[in-house]
């Protein structure tokens, strides 16, 4: 199974720029939270990765293919 993939919404999940954060701790807000309290209390590890393309998800009318956190799902599947 791949990462947990994210988009930067405010308040939601946001980025540290101002310092040279690595792995998990690059991110902050409600949802970074909350996955945090689930895999505490479930007892998961997971990583966090930006999409690359920063969409959450829409599907080309003429090729099919989905963009964004759904075209990220889908491979990891």
């Amino acid at each position: 199974m791949g990462p947990p993939v994210a988009t930067q919404e405010i308040p939601y999940v946001m980025m540290h720029y101002e310092k040279n954060y690595t792995g998990n701790a690059r991110f902050y807000g409600f949802c970074v939270d909350l996955l945090e309290a689930v895999a505490r209390e479930v007892g998961f590890s997971y990583r966090l990765e930006l999409v690359p393309d920063r969409k959450y998800g829409a599907k080309d009318p003429e090729t099919g293919e989905w963009n964004g956190i759904v075209r990220e799902l889908m491979r990891h599947v």
